[in-house]
């Protein structure tokens, strides 16, 4: 078992990995499957998008992980995305991103070129999207959407156009589910009320795609409270789900990723809630897993590094973890700035402990 040192090997290794390892993580989206990571950002030129992929079919240290950056052109050169989410065909051919000004595009690796949804853009949309998964079955993507109150409002319009928050006040209390079929590139749209109601006030952290139990499971923070939600897609039902266990604190964002074929939900460190409001950064850099069959949290072993922000993926046994830690936030900002490269670390969930090696390992469903 790797205790102590691990972190000293893991923040040794940072200068050595900066060189290939991605930039930006704070301006960051990423998509993930069992074989690659797929990251964008605009932060290292704020005038286009750079893309990377962190292989996870081949083993590699810790201080050294299997980054590559990727030659996509831009779709339009000197307007780098706004990416909102992403998502990844079941095959791994096409990475799809939804983009707050420019509507959502694909990219296909094997030709080489991009395509633009243009019978579905951003505008047409009229909302703000909380959460999307991917059905990794049916090529399917759920995106849980808050639709804006007043679509045709000049404001509404502006902030939309220009990456503007917009007021709670531009939301009704009904709820729509958008589906993107992949194997179409077609959309479709239907209400779902109730689901978004329960977690006014707070923050909805994310859903994710059950293969087993063909659902999507959505996790959110109320004031108090860890909240979860399962909608069955068969059915088209909703129901809360009453958890035990090691429950997790509250925390205000964090990324969630899905585990063993959707029977288990990793939650990772993240922002803890309330710490804006208060004027603080507070952060939880705990890791828990929810059992869907069991309802109940296990708290993992604690990562070797205390992260503020995370980004990762799933394979096999395998959490892997890559992020900016609390070591980094006192560095100012800047060119060349460390804060904005990331801290890897891998976390073998069938042992629980940390390692110094990313390997290639089968679902042992821990």
């Amino acid at each position: 078992m790797i205790a102590v040192p691990l972190a000293a090997i893991i923040l040794s290794a940072f200068a050595a990995a900066a060189s290939t390892a991605p930039r930006g993580i704070g301006f960051a989206r990423t998509v993930f499957n069992e074989q690659k990571l797929y990251y964008i950002s605009d932060a290292e030129s704020r005038t286009e998008n750079v893309f990377y992929s962190l292989d996870l079919t081949v083993p590699w240290p810790v201080s050294a992980p299997a980054w590559t950056k990727l030659p996509l052109n831009p779709p339009v050169a000197g307007r780098p995305l706004w990416a909102s989410y992403m998502a990844l065909s079941g095959n791994g051919s096409k990475v799809y991103i939804f983009d707050l000004r420019m509507g959502t595009l694909s990219y296909d690796f094997h030709t080489s070129s991009w395509k633009t949804l243009n019978h579905k853009n951003y505008q047409d949309l009229l909302g703000t999207f909380q959460a999307a998964a991917t059905d990794t079955d049916d090529d399917v993507v759920y995106i849980l959407e808050e639709p804006v109150k007043y679509a045709l409002d000049d404001e509404v319009k502006y902030a939309m156009e220009n990456g503007i928050a917009p007021s709670t006040d531009w939301f009704p209390k009904v709820d729509t589910l958008l589906t993107l079929d992949m194997k179409t590139d077609m959309w479709s749209r239907e209400q779902i009320a109730g689901l978004l109601e329960n977690t006014k006030g707070g923050f909805v952290l994310g859903w994710m795609y059950s293969s087993v139990r063909k659902s999507l499971v959505l996790l959110a923070s109320t004031e108090s409270a860890m909240t979860l939600y399962e909608y069955h897609i068969p059915t088209k039902v909703i129901q809360p789900i009453i958890a035990t266990g090691d429950i997790p604190p509250v925390r205000h964002i964090a990324p969630i990723f899905s585990a063993y074929s959707g029977r288990k939900l990793v939650l990772a460190p993240g922002l803890a809630q309330g710490s804006k409001m208060a004027g603080e950064t507070q952060y939880t850099s705990d890791i828990h897993v929810f059992d869907l069959e069991t309802s109940a949290w296990t708290r993992m072993a604690d990562p070797p590094v205390e992260y503020t922000k995370a980004l990762g993926a799933v394979s096999g046994d395998h959490l892997v973890l890559y992020g900016t830690v609390l070591e980094q936030e006192t560095h100012a900002h800047g060119p060349g700035c460390p804060c904005d490269v990331g801290v890897h670390s891998v976390l073998n969930m069938k042992d629980n402990v940390w390692v110094d090696h990313y390997t290639l390992s089968q679902s042992s469903d821990m």
